[in-house]
């Protein structure tokens, strides 16, 4: 089964991403788990760099990491969905 996790996920899907500052506690988990795609403000909190990342799976990562809940992937799509749409 190439190309899938044990989620169901496929690697290579590209995922939308959603931080609510509001829940943020700046704990940086998540730019510890994907630094191209999280970064935090001056206050700590987290800070999107890109909401359509190319690979999913360090994404994954950091909203399952997340301690407050602040992270959540809004969508999903393989490559296949993402070309159809174009």
């Amino acid at each position: 089964m190439s190309g899938s996790t044990d989620q169901g996920h496929t690697e290579q899907g590209h995922v939308h991403v959603v931080a609510d500052r509001d829940v943020c506690i700046g704990a940086g988990m998540c730019v510890m788990s994907a630094e191209d795609v999280f970064d935090q403000d001056d206050d700590g909190l987290v800070r999107l760099l890109v909401e359509d990342p190319a690979d999913g799976t360090a994404v994954r990562r950091a909203v399952e990491g997340c301690p407050s809940g602040a992270l959540r992937i809004a969508a999903e799509q393989t490559e296949r969905t993402a070309r159809a749409r174009n």
